[in-house]
């Protein structure tokens, strides 16, 4: 069965929010006829997906290519010899990704050497020039309609990126049949440009009160320790591409495999409640609440967030399946005591240079490459939900019936 028909019960449930009209049956034949195909623009610019995560963290790609072939469209190569245009060239992907640290690429490497032959001389034109128009293959999904790139990028992540739950490759193969129609050729350029949409940065926000029961915290408490404790549900990782050369782009072909990224646990300044956690605010990356938004694009600047008392860690292997990761989050919950009415709100993030609906970070010292991570926080399965334990030394104006609470 294709990967098409293999995603066509789980979308019906999306679908029906762009045609409600019709049936499940009409759908399952229709799908390719009433999804929006291209995306509108805004000076050049797509759109972005609007999404709300509540439990996705990392950099996640929505530009696919199928191979590391591609075919020259140079106007040199159409006016001087058109049957070059139906050749396959090829890059050789292992020349330019760095031997002892896989998530780099080699520095100062020629892109138009790393080839696995020489392509043909034209004069009046350099080798460069002829890769850099050039076109490979694959799936340009941030050029399509918003709803549509949510439910292509899943489909191709979930399908192609996603290690099995013991954190190995899968061993079934996927067919692409019947996504035919959604791939394109894209530009060579537009893979190694970073002024383009080709991927998203995933951030989930958390919100703790510990201001209310038996054992409120109030000031003048002093927080022991703090270990929050995340449940994985799912990891996603890369395929073979030299990610800081293609830096617009993720791979479906090749092993796959975790590039090392950095992550960081930051206090929010701002007094969102709950329900913004759970993603029941409108456009969150503008707004907190109905009626406050953030100062900053999704609350990433300083004026949203304490950049000086964070805490960073970095994922450099495949994650199980319900692993348990751990933080010390003990100075993060001390500030939410003296200074914050002991309500505990913290983002978690990729580490960036750049948070910006359009311009992507690049600084490879930070991660390169599709790399994310969904923990549970399911309504319903309460034991795999995030958990923050907290141990505490009542303030010494507490009365003697409290201090013996937390003693206990």
């Amino acid at each position: 069965m294709s990967l098409l028909s293999n995603a066509l019960d789980r979308f019906h449930k999306v679908a029906r929010l762009f045609i409600p009209s019709i049936s499940r049956d009409e759908r399952a034949s229709k799908v390719k006829d009433f999804l929006p195909r291209a995306a509108s623009t805004q000076g050049g610019a797509y759109f972005e997906a609007n999404e709300n995560p509540t439990n996705s963290v990392g950099v996640r790609y929505n530009r696919f290519i199928l191979s590391p072939n591609f075919r020259l469209r140079h106007k040199f190569v159409v006016d001087r010899d058109p049957e070059l245009l139906n050749k396959d060239f090829s890059f050789d992907f292992k020349k330019i990704i760095h031997p002892d640290e896989p998530f780099r690429d080699v520095e100062f490497v020629d892109r138009s050497t790393s080839l696995t032959e020489q392509l043909p001389n034209f004069d009046g034109i350099t080798q460069r020039e002829l890769v850099g128009s050039s076109v490979i293959k694959g799936f340009d999904v941030a050029k399509f309609d918003p709803d549509f790139q949510l439910f292509m990028v899943n489909l191709l992540q979930r399908n192609f990126m996603q290690f099995d739950e013991n954190g190995g490759t899968p061993s079934s193969e996927v067919s692409l049949t019947g996504l035919e129609p959604y791939m394109s050729d894209i530009p060579v350029g537009r893979l190694m440009y970073p002024v383009n949409k080709g991927k998203d940065f995933l951030q989930s926000f958390f919100h703790f009160d510990l201001s209310t029961g038996d054992f409120a915290l109030e000031s003048g408490d002093f927080v022991e320790d703090a270990i929050l404790r995340l449940k994985i549900k799912s990891h996603f990782g890369e395929r073979e591409i030299p990610s800081a050369t293609f830096v617009s782009s993720a791979s479906l072909n090749g092993e796959l495999r975790v590039n090392p990224r950095k992550f960081e646990i930051l206090p929010v300044k701002k007094d969102y409640d709950l329900d913004y956690t759970l993603g029941n605010v409108t456009d969150s990356r503008f707004n907190y609440s109905a009626t406050q938004s953030w100062d900053t694009f999704f609350g990433t600047g300083s004026e949203d967030v304490d950049v000086n008392n964070k805490v960073e860690f970095t994922i450099d292997r495949p994650l199980k399946q319900d692993e348990v990761l751990s933080f010390d989050l003990t100075k993060i919950v001390q500030d939410a005591v003296d200074n914050r009415s002991s309500i505990v709100r913290f983002v978690i993030r990729p580490v960036q240079d750049i948070y910006d609906r359009r311009l992507e970070d690049v600084n490879p010292y930070n991660g390169v490459g599709n790399h994310w991570f969904e923990f549970h926080r399911e309504k319903a399965d309460v034991d795999k939900r995030p958990d923050l334990i907290v141990r505490v030394n009542p303030s010494r104006l507490s009365t003697p019936q409290r201090r013996a609470r937390f003693r206990r």
